[in-house]
């Protein structure tokens, strides 16, 4: 990976992770700190949420980062980007259709159907099946700020691919 890439890439996970630790702990602040506790299943259950966020929070940022990373590799300032076919990652992420919805869904569908689930099931392990308030915006903030930073790997990725894809593409022409 170009070492301009790799530093925008990392450049972009600490501005997205702290954004969204920040943000999606106050505003669960915001929410819960009027009540007693939380427990993970039921009416009020924080499971819930945690499916909620999941979903909207990879296919906003999907959103959010494709169309200006598109715009930054039409401006020269991220490179393109050639995949590792040997690498597991690479060959998944290529399988993305191109679309920006699509692929916002498809971010979406892989944090409702993967993260989620892994994150329910590990709080089951430890027995972390009720918080306080306080408790809950701390872990929602460093878990949306986790997510928030690890997502937009694969999404510059993808559009740095797509660049240098296309210009491959008009060189055999």
């Amino acid at each position: 990976m170009p070492t301009v890439l790799s530093k925008h890439i990392r450049k972009e996970v600490m501005i997205n992770g702290v954004c969204n630790a920040v943000l999606n702990g106050y505003i669960a602040w915001l929410i819960i700190k009027e009540r007693a506790s939380l427990a993970m299943w039921g009416a009020e259950g924080f499971a819930f949420d945690l499916f909620a966020t999941a979903f909207l929070l990879p296919f906003i940022i999907a959103l959010i980062i494709i169309p200006l990373s598109r715009y930054k590799v039409s401006k020269g300032k991220i490179p393109g980007f050639c995949w590792g076919a040997d690498i597991p990652l690479h060959r998944l992420l290529k399988q993305l259709p191109q679309g920006l919805m699509m692929r916002a869904l498809g971010f979406g569908l892989a944090g409702l159907l993967v993260v989620a689930p892994l994150t329910l099931v590990s709080l089951l392990l430890m027995g972390a099946t009720s918080f306080v308030p306080l408790q809950f915006a701390i872990f929602k903030g460093l878990w949306a700020g986790l997510i928030g930073g690890l997502v937009v790997v694969p999404l510059i990725m993808l559009v740095a691919a797509d660049r240098e894809l296309e210009r491959q593409s008009l060189k055999s022409a």
